[in-house]
């Protein structure tokens, strides 16, 4: 197949929802393609939608829109590019949320309850002026207060003035300020949305890093997914996310200063090592390993208790026969049964009775 067209790859997120159309045209101008008369604009962008449609339809009808805009652009000076649209203003209408509650899978709740008491956790270890929150109401638009993200792992720093009593995050309250970290933990119901929107959206609310964790896989097969995991950072000069990692891990986050990694029961992880081998715990692991640390050592003490106890009663049991065959005392079975069933103690009250009396005692 000819391509007179060349695809450029822009930075993501491709958030738009307009339809195909040249840079900056309005919503709702015609096709440049669309009458196949050449066009004084000969860059196109493609929507979200349209480029979906675009890499999923059959060859011959992409044959058919590359010729058409192949005819659009037959007298431009120079070979035209089509880029994936980015954000525009417009595209935020699509991000009003939903009133009722998302149904989520017990392991998808699991799996937020574990992120969420590791990063109090952290927050608590390090002194850090923090709020971790999960399914917290984050707006940015104090107009359009239904538009917005409701992180499923959301670390704001610092803390809002409410701080734990904090409900919504609404950045055009005084104090209150974008989350510095933030976990989508994809699910059945939502996975194009996390694999798609959720950039975009983070992107604008501020987020400086967002971790999107897709343990199953079930994500859609766009930007090279699905992915276990997705790091994708804010570069500020252009105010978008761009993914700094797409894999099975592990990643390393910038914000946190830890490696991120899924274990073989499919959880995610913080931990100070890639490997996994110094996990960051839960107040509740925390406690059981202390718990288990002073067990153990309360063990090994016994133990080593036990040891000395053992070797003392063996070198006066080994005095006691000593002395015993000074003092020509003959040790027969009872004798021997009786010394066997003494402890330390005994065995030295026996042995200073026999070094005075130079007999076994009656």
């Amino acid at each position: 197949m000819r391509r007179a067209v060349h695809l450029q790859s822009l930075p993501d997120p491709i958030i738009d929802v307009t339809p195909l159309r040249r840079y900056g045209e309005p919503e709702g101008s015609r096709h440049p393609f669309q009458d196949g008369k050449p066009q004084p604009a000969v860059d196109f962008q493609i929507s979200r939608a349209a480029f979906f449609n675009f890499i999923e339809v059959d060859p011959e009808h992409v044959t058919a829109i590359v010729e058409r805009m192949d005819s659009a652009v037959a007298k431009a000076s120079r070979p035209p590019s089509v880029r994936l649209a980015p954000e525009t203003p417009d595209a935020e209408d699509a991000w009003v949320l939903p009133e009722e509650d998302m149904p989520e899978s017990n392991r998808h709740r699991d799996t937020v309850r574990l992120l969420e008491q590791i990063l109090l956790a952290f927050v608590a270890r390090t002194g850090r002026d923090a709020l971790v929150a999960a399914n917290l109401a984050c707006r940015w638009n104090g107009a359009k207060r239904s538009l917005g993200v409701d992180p499923d792992i959301a670390l704001i720093e610092p803390a809002p003035p409410e701080g734990a009593d904090t409900d919504s995050l609404l950045l055009w309250e005084s104090g209150h300020v974008p989350p510095r970290f933030a976990i989508e933990v994809v699910s059945s119901t939502n996975a194009p949305k996390d694999y798609v929107d959720a950039p975009a959206k983070y992107a604008r609310l501020g987020t400086r890093e967002l971790v999107i964790f897709d343990p199953r896989r079930i994500g859609p097969k766009v930007l090279g997914g699905p992915h276990v995991l997705q790091v994708w950072r804010r570069d500020e000069p252009s105010a978008r996310m761009a993914r700094a990692y797409a894999g099975s891990g592990p990643a390393f986050s910038e914000e946190l200063g830890a490696w991120l990694v899924m274990t073989s029961s499919r959880w995610l992880r913080m931990a100070d090592d890639a490997e996994g081998r110094s996990l960051w715990l839960t107040e509740a692991e925390k406690q059981t390993a202390e718990a288990a640390k002073q067990t153990a050592e309360a063990a090994k003490q016994a133990a080593e208790a036990a040891k000395q106890a053992a070797a003392l009663r063996q070198a006066l049991r080994a005095a006691v026969d000593d002395i015993c065959e000074l003092c020509g005392i003959a040790l027969d079975a009872p004798r021997r049964a009786h010394l066997d069933s003494l402890d330390a103690s005994g065995l030295e009250e026996l042995r200073a009775r026999i070094k005075t009396t130079r007999a076994w005692p009656p």
